[in-house]
């Protein structure tokens, strides 16, 4: 499976990435409106400290499939959490719900700086 988004011939993805190259990317689609950043932790995690301009879905609220209805599957997507557990949970239910292109940060905001 590859990990970049080729624009001559899109196959669709999930591939975990590190902090590095999750700064990369989020350089790379910084004014792209359809590049998202989803912030899988609670409420309170979330106010502690987020990415600029991350969505905020609790993977763990028993909504989170329902809102996820509301998001363009053809999208890509920057999936987070605090260790990778939350995010690993969602970018399951996103692949089975159909979602194409996604970047999980495999390890979490831990240990990152941003």
């Amino acid at each position: 499976m590859t990990c970049r988004l080729d624009k001559k011939n899109l196959k669709p993805f999930i591939c975990d990435i590190n902090c590095d190259k999750a700064r990369a990317i989020l350089n790379d689609h910084k004014g792209n409106d359809q590049f998202h950043i989803i912030d899988t932790r609670s409420v309170g995690m979330y106010k502690v400290g987020h990415l600029e301009n991350a969505i905020l879905l609790d993977a763990f609220k028993a909504n989170f499939k329902s809102l996820l209805e509301h998001l363009d599957k053809d999208h890509i997507y920057l999936v987070y959490c605090t260790a990778g557990i939350r995010s690993l949970k969602a970018i399951s239910v996103m692949q089975k719900s159909g979602f194409k292109y996604i970047y999980h940060l495999v390890n979490g905001l831990e240990g990152c700086e941003f």
